[in-house]
């Protein structure tokens, strides 16, 4: 897409445009809502619609195959990974979101632990709450320390599954783990 520059901001091409003379001041009206989606506008991520393509579920190879070209660049910067994850999580896609996480260990990817709280967020709110603990659990093995936040959304799936046996047995070994519990974890 082709950026046009106005007296307020850069626009994207594909946007509506009025000619600059256009009566009624509508040229600046128009400029100013289309600096406003500018502002708001995510960056495009050619991953992200690649794995749209994808349904809810896919096979290994496949997802490795719409991945593989964006290596590289996740590689030199971790962040996109995790903006991918955070995606996926946004739009309720959290199997895609698990393997896109498996996907990111077995590719030697950094899977920080943004990338694992983002997980383990999305199986939250979706109540799955086993998958959740799973993450959790295999944390340490990655060389990955849970955090606060970690264990909250850890805690709160447990217990909006009505698994407050092990929402409390979450809860006792934060000490353990040098995390402490703080007010979010309490009101989980």
């Amino acid at each position: 897409l082709a950026t046009t520059h106005t007296g307020h901001c850069s626009v994207m091409a594909s946007w509506p445009t009025v000619p600059s003379s256009a009566a009624g001041g509508a040229n600046s009206k128009l400029s100013k809502a289309a600096c406003g989606r500018a502002k708001d506008a995510k960056p495009h991520r050619p991953e992200l619609a690649a794995l749209d393509q994808l349904g809810p579920s896919t096979d290994t190879e496949t997802l490795q195959n719409v991945l593989e070209p964006f290596v590289a660049s996740w590689a030199q910067s971790p962040r996109r990974g995790t903006s991918v994850l955070n995606s996926l999580a946004k739009k309720r896609q959290t199997e895609l979101a698990l393997q896109v996480l498996q996907y990111m260990a077995a590719a030697r990817l950094e899977a920080n632990v943004f990338d694992h709280n983002v997980a383990i967020s999305a199986c939250q709110k979706r109540g799955w709450w086993q998958a959740a603990l799973d993450l959790l659990y295999t944390m340490p093995f990655k060389s990955v320390a849970p955090d606060s936040i970690t264990y909250n959304a850890a805690v709160s799936a447990c217990a909006k599954a009505g698994q407050w046996e092990t929402a409390l047995n979450l809860l006792s070994t934060m000490p353990r783990r040098a995390v402490a519990p703080d007010r979010i974890t309490y009101n989980a």
